[in-house]
């Protein structure tokens, strides 16, 4: 089942890309980013059908595909693979190439893609997931949650009293610390995750928290299932050079904080693959994940 957190394995993701060959690139490629499923959609081509909508995912490190697009494409499996759940165990996974990929005119072909069903129906989770990552050769991509596009490729638009953020060790995913009050804690921005913030348990007590947490419900892994804890807070978050007036924060059993898609309307991201880098910018209007219910 799926999780706040993408099923990803962080260290294929370069190893994955590095074999990608690109078709002539325009100068930028610019797309709508639908929000509301809670993730980012964005629609692919896949070997010239389509369009796919799939989720765009800043958390993903791989390409994953639902089983439905290897039906409706009738794609051969290619080999085997491992993934990692949230909870760390190892799932194997069938692997299937895919000729070619497109975003608006951004071309990469010779993708390889692992086959996931994370439990999420088509209608609401579109037929796979992917991460930046897989258009690194382009050199940018770009978030823009306020008008809500995408861009891939193009001149970087960063304002100069925004700082550059260094890649940390867990890249491609983006690592990023989080400030509220006194605490600072570890964390990725992580589109695939469509609530606002959710941080380890284990930081309760450091956190300027209004009221005690209280279990709100369970998220059900791959591996297992974990209960989550909510309380509300008044003091606003800083990630980067984001501000983040949260309200309140889910917090469970993990050593990792996620800054989901929640946290992010308003917010500028751009990712500055050449140099390893990306800024985060703006006042953040934080939208709760609405519970939505899955088609009978």
């Amino acid at each position: 089942m799926f999780s706040f957190r993408s099923i990803v394995g962080a260290a294929a993701a370069f190893a994955l890309t590095s074999g990608t060959t690109l078709a002539d690139a325009p100068e930028v490629s610019s797309v709508p980013m639908e929000l509301s499923t809670g993730r980012p959609m964005v629609e692919l081509t896949i070997n010239g059908e389509g369009p796919f909508p799939f989720i765009f995912d800043t958390g993903a490190a791989v390409f994953t595909v639902h089983p439905a697009l290897v039906e409706a494409l009738d794609l051969d499996i290619t080999g085997q693979s491992e993934i990692s759940s949230p909870g760390g165990q190892a799932i194997p996974v069938d692997v299937v190439g895919l000729d070619s990929v497109s975003l608006d005119r951004a071309d990469i072909n010779g993708v390889d893609a692992m086959i996931v069903d994370m439990g999420i129906p088509v209608e609401m989770g579109g037929y796979g997931v992917l991460g930046p990552v897989q258009f690194q050769a382009f050199g940018r991509v770009a978030f823009d949650f306020e008008t809500q596009q995408v861009e891939i490729g193009g001149r970087f638009e960063k304002p100069d009293d925004v700082d550059w953020q260094a890649f940390g060790d867990d890249a491609p995913l983006l690592d990023v610390l989080l400030t509220v009050g006194d605490a600072q804690v570890p964390a990725h921005i992580d589109t695939g995750n469509p609530g606002i913030l959710m941080l380890p348990l284990s930081y309760a007590d450091q956190l300027p928290l209004d009221a005690e947490p209280t279990v709100v419900g369970q998220i059900r892994l791959v591996d297992g299932a974990m209960d989550v804890y909510g309380a509300p807070v008044s003091e606003p978050f800083i990630a980067a050079d984001a501000t983040i007036p949260a309200g309140s924060v889910m917090l469970f059993d993990r050593d990792i904080a996620n800054i989901g898609a929640g946290a992010l309307r308003g917010l500028q991201l751009e990712i500055d693959w050449d140099s390893q880098r990306y800024a985060l910018w703006g006042e953040a209007t934080p939208v709760a994940l609405r519970r939505q219910r899955r088609p009978q």
